[in-house]
Order: structure tokens, then C-alpha cells, then sequence
């Protein structure tokens, strides 16, 4: 288990928990942290309570299970590929990456691309993290 512990500086603005978390421990995704146990000044809170000016922060982190991310051959559309990108319009309702909580460790397109791609990622490097963009078409 990980500990960490904040006091909000005087010059800051209110702001959600979550995101002053997902800030200061960029190592942990968001949808992470909302399931730590989190407290504000001693008094366990919501990942959406505002924080503001003086208060502090406690969040025990538990450790994080590994996952072993398997390639799985799954159908791809494949807009534009060359050496250095690979650009797909991703299937509707497909999670993207595999998770310990959720149950999402097959069938999504980390996994798709992992088959995809493998004869061109290094053979030495087990801790490869795909570097995925999402939403190209919002806004």
C-alpha cells in the first residue's frame, strides 16, 4: 500500500479532488484514484468533494496487480499505418485498455494492437505501454 499525503497551498483555487489528485500523482489514472480510499482533513470524502485552501489530503493507495496483456487477433480497421503510427477507427463499445478492476483483461484494442504490431516491438522489452490516443474526432 501506498501512502500520500497534501496540504493544498494558500494561493489555490477550489477544485474537485479528483482532478487536484489526478495532478499531483500522475502515475495513477483518475478512474484509479477515485477507488483509493481518500480523506480530507481526516474525514474520508468522495472523489468529487472540492478541496480548497489549507486542506489535507490523505489517499491510501493499494498496490496495483500486473497484468499480463496477451495479443489476441482482433479484427482492425486500419485507416493509415506506416513505421512510425498506426491510425484506426476504433469498434464502438471496444474498451481500450486492459484493466485489473472491471474484468477487462481480454478483447480490447490494446490487445488487438499488441497482435497487430508485434513483430515490430522490440523482443527485450516486456513493459511496453502503448501510447494511445483517444477521441481524434471530438471536438
Amino acid at each position: 500500500m501506498a501512502f500520500f499525503n497534501f496540504t493544498i497551498s494558500e494561493n489555490s483555487k477550489p477544485e474537485r479532488l479528483d482532478k487536484f489528485l489526478a495532478r499531483e500523482i500522475p502515475q495513477y489514472s483518475r478512474s484509479f484514484l477515485i477507488k483509493c480510499k481518500l480523506k480530507v482533513n481526516s474525514l474520508e470524502k468522495k472523489s468529487s468533494t472540492k478541496v480548497k485552501a489549507g486542506d489535507v489530503i490523505e489517499v491510501a493507495v493499494p498496490p496495483l496487480k500486473e497484468l499480463k496483456i496477451e495479443p489476441e487477433k482482433i479484427p482492425l480497421k486500419i485507416i493509415y499505418e506506416d513505421s512510425e503510427i498506426l491510425v484506426v477507427d476504433k469498434i464502438p463499445g471496444m474498451v481500450v485498455h486492459p484493466t485489473d478492476h472491471g474484468g477487462h483483461v481480454t478483447g480490447t484494442l490494446v490487445n488487438a494492437l499488441l497482435h497487430h504490431c508485434g513483430k515490430n516491438l522490440p523482443s527485450n522489452d516486456k513493459k511496453i505501454r502503448p501510447g494511445l490516443v483517444h477521441r481524434l474526432d471530438r471536438d
